[in-house]
């Protein structure tokens, strides 16, 4: 390195006799152990961080084999999956359409699968209850169905007009479970495909992916996890687009939604709620993914990202540590940020960014 040398003669001392010779060297001598201790001791520094990185990305470089080996197997059982999902909604609508034609717009409804939250379909029910004065069982089921007006009208008031209601709302299950198992096909194999890709640092996304449409998707699969949890959605009026891969995205949020709900069930809230947040901001996405549950503790609010860092670990409910270190290398990926924090009155709350197209 460039150095500057800076030097006294002996002569030059000899001629100073207000400092002896002691006096002038032991303060540059300690200067220089000083300067050098600390220069040791940032070497050290920097050579453990190296240390802990190299483990980290061995135990990554690790669970990419392991993933990899694992998401080999799935992929002729999820090519079952997806070519049966494609195949079945055209036979039953063949089907239906030659035995059952009246049938047929409900089964398309729920092949659409447009459903209401569940505090929209709690109003639903209500509404449906007073105008059409079914009882509450009927109405909440019509509610779910996401059944029109249009249609109630023309049945409600009929003899049988329950035996008709019950069909529809079976026939607009049946295409939603269609529907469902589609998506979840899709989401099967984007997830194998983020196994396979675990130990790599960086993914390719290039498709432009709505953001709404994306945690509208994950809710689908969720359908059956997040029963009986209030989900409140605020979405931006004008979409907020994003270039990356549908199925990355739809983990992401598959990831932190359902770990929210299993930690208030398991919390025992007598009244879930999970608020979901998308905004825009000056070039970014935020997502914000907040509970009303028990919270993180302070101790783990640092380590839960970390590879093999798990709070489920008897029980059922057992875990990898594999979720939310996958979450961050996606979201890392595109660009973006991951954060946590605890509310101040009760509950978990994650913050996504992703530089917004």
């Amino acid at each position: 390195e460039n150095s500057t040398v800076s030097y006294i003669t002996m002569s030059d001392l000899e001629n100073d006799y207000s400092h002896s010779v002691d006096r002038i060297l032991v303060p540059i001598y300690l200067h220089v152990a000083d300067c050098r201790q600390k220069r040791i001791v940032e070497l050290m520094m920097e050579q453990e961080q190296y240390r802990l990185n190299a483990e980290t990305q061995n135990k990554l470089d690790a669970l990419g084999q392991f993933s990899a080996g694992v998401a080999h197997e799935l992929n002729n059982a999820i090519a079952v999956i997806e070519q049966a999902s494609r195949w079945l909604p055209v036979m039953l609508e063949t089907f239906i359409d030659n035995y059952a034609s009246d049938l047929m717009d409900s089964f398309n409804q729920g092949l659409k699968s447009k459903r209401l939250t569940s505090k929209q379909q709690r109003e639903r029910a209500r509404e449906i209850m007073r105008n059409f004065k079914l009882n509450s069982n009927l109405a909440r089921k019509c509610a779910h169905a996401n059944m029109q007006d249009d249609d109630l009208e023309r049945l409600v008031g009929n003899d049988k007009s329950e035996k008709q209601l019950q069909k529809l709302i079976e026939i607009y299950e049946i295409g939603a479970l269609l529907y469902n198992l589609g998506v979840s096909g899709e989401q099967a194999s984007a997830v194998v495909e983020s196994m396979r890709n675990l130990g790599n640092a960086t993914t390719t996304s290039n498709n432009e992916v709505d953001l709404a449409e994306s945690m509208d998707r994950t809710l689908s699969i969720l359908r059956n996890v997040t029963k009986g949890i209030s989900i409140q959605i605020d979405k931006p009026e004008i979409p907020i687009v994003l270039l990356g891969n549908k199925g990355e995205l739809v983990q992401i949020w598959t990831n932190l939604i359902r770990n929210s709900c299993e930690a208030m069930r398991t919390y025992g809230n007598a009244d879930p709620k999970i608020q979901i947040s998308l905004k825009r901001i000056t070039g970014f996405a935020e997502i914000t993914i907040s509970d009303n549950g028990p919270g993180i503790p302070d101790k783990d609010l640092n380590k839960i990202f970390q590879p093999n860092f798990t709070t489920k670990k008897t029980g059922l409910d057992f875990g990898l540590g594999l979720g939310l270190s996958i979450v961050m290398r996606i979201i890392e990926s595109y660009g973006g940020q991951i954060r946590t924090a605890n509310n101040p009155e009760k509950g978990a709350c994650f913050i996504v960014t992703f530089p917004a197209s």
